[in-house]
């Protein structure tokens, strides 16, 4: 991704504050377990590949967190994303999206007595603006970078 002058990202600031928004409120449902709220951050035909697991909708997305949750039992996390990047086509309606994100994890209920970063991970996105005026995600791709296998879940 290139650089963008100040004139640029005054042209789209609106649009870039509500996909920060965007991002901020699924790892806030992640981590409030608002797994079906989550839902509404994700396009109809949405794509969640997540290493070499791949998600296809917001049904097929929620359903998967809760049956993780149904399954792995207590899990506390904590979400924090940073330098996201945005590149608008020309029609203002569709952005590709570059962020680096943590993710802190651990089997227990809070509070948690110790810190572990469970993942750092890069994402890659394809933000839509649809017609209600939400942008949503239409793809994400999450490509580990580091893990720590003894903060994973445990399904």
């Amino acid at each position: 991704m290139m650089r963008h002058t100040a004139h640029e990202i005054g042209a789209t600031l609106t649009h870039r504050l509500a996909i920060d928004e965007l991002n901020a409120w699924v790892a806030s449902c992640l981590d409030l377990q608002s797994y079906t709220e989550m839902a509404d951050a994700f396009t109809a035909d949405a794509q969640y590949v997540s290493g070499p697991r791949v998600l296809n909708g917001p049904q097929d997305i929620v359903d998967f967190f809760v049956h993780r949750k149904k399954q792995g039992g207590p899990r506390s996390t904590r979400h924090m994303g940073s330098g996201l990047r945005l590149k608008f086509d020309a029609s203002g309606r569709l952005a590709q999206g570059s962020s680096v994100w943590i993710s802190y994890a651990s089997n227990t209920e809070v509070p948690v007595d110790t810190l572990a970063a469970f993942m750092v991970a890069d994402f890659d996105d394809t933000y839509v603006l649809e017609d209600d005026g939400y942008w949503r995600i239409c793809k994400r791709v999450i490509t580990p970078v580091f893990k720590n296998v003894e903060a994973a879940p445990r399904s």
